[in-house]
């Protein structure tokens, strides 16, 4: 056979066998499904006979000898005459980096020898390729297990609904909260008070509670504690939450109710602005001038009891 007048690859590149067919095989051949290679087998064959190949199928992994690979393909047969389970298709040929047969084997099947010790046998040193048996077929069978259905899509919970509870825990206080937003012109969603107040129990920091906020537990109630609520609820995250958050907090301030460990007022406003994009007036605004970006830095200065009250 004559070789094509080909520059050969290094030695740690993929090469394909019918650019190469006098070359020996080694793990980075690439075998193609062509008279070329299907030649160059056949002749590895007859010179390095006790040689592996590899042969993938969709559901197995084989191992033959190249003499009995030249066999196959002297014989104008397919390489499916190899494949061990009834209607298995060949997907690749390759050269092994590892596996060995013992001597006089020349065929060896994964599923072939899983088979046997299903069946009480010590595997065999099958010199042929060899079909499964009706038993074995009917043993995959059995342990076949059907798909199972489709989940059924999940129902979601109204906001009503899964705040119900949080309504009755802080009752005065959202009650307080939407008052407060009726008489500023800025009426309150009492659900989404409920939610806000509900999801500062999730973060487990001491800077963060219905009446004690900081500038990063803002942030992080917004940007994380709010979405695990909702969803550990079946909730959907409902709209203008930060609106929400922007008049609770003037209320606090407002009425007196901040804890004094509080950061102050333009601080918590931050990461409204920052993060949600509420302009100046606490309404969402895309053309809003953006304050620069402080939401993950911890606040330094005085708290909201040493300070003045800021003007809502």
């Amino acid at each position: 056979m004559t070789a094509i007048v080909n520059d050969m690859p290094d030695r740690d590149e993929l090469w394909a066998l019918h650019d190469h067919p006098d070359r020996q095989l080694d793990e980075y051949a690439l075998i193609f499904a062509c008279n070329m290679c299907r030649g160059a087998l056949v002749e590895r064959g007859q010179h390095e006979p006790r040689s592996l190949i590899a042969v993938k199928t969709e559901s197995d992994r084989l191992l033959v000898t190249a003499d009995l690979l030249a066999e196959v393909l002297e014989g104008d047969a397919k390489i499916s005459a190899l494949v061990y389970i009834q209607g298995d298709r060949v997907r690749e040929l390759y050269v092994p980096t590892s596996g060995w047969l013992p001597p006089r084997q020349r065929w060896r099947s994964s599923r072939c020898e899983e088979d046997d010790r299903a069946a009480g046998r010590t595997p065999r040193r099958y010199r042929v390729a060899r079909r499964e048996s009706a038993a074995a077929r009917a043993r995959r069978a059995s342990e076949w297990e059907a798909p199972k259905p489709p989940a059924e899509p999940l129902k979601m919970v109204a906001l009503g609904t899964s705040t119900r509870a949080a309504r009755e825990k802080y009752r005065s206080l959202v009650a307080a909260a939407a008052e407060f937003g009726l008489r500023a012109g800025r009426p309150l969603d009492r659900d989404l008070i409920a939610l806000l107040l509900a999801a500062t129990e999730l973060g487990h920091r001491d800077d963060i509670s219905p009446t004690r906020w900081s500038r990063t537990g803002v942030n992080e109630l917004l940007s994380i504690h709010v979405f695990n609520w909702c969803s550990l609820h079946t909730a959907k995250v409902p709209d203008r939450l930060p609106e929400a958050l922007w008049t609770y907090l003037d209320f606090l301030f407002a009425a007196g109710r901040i804890h004094p460990l509080s950061e102050p007022l333009l601080e918590l406003r931050k990461p409204l602005r920052c993060y949600c994009g509420l302009d100046e007036n606490g309404q969402r605004d895309p053309g809003a001038e953006r304050v620069p970006c402080e939401c993950y830095v911890e606040y330094r200065g005085p708290t909201a009891g040493s300070v003045r009250r800021p003007a809502c």
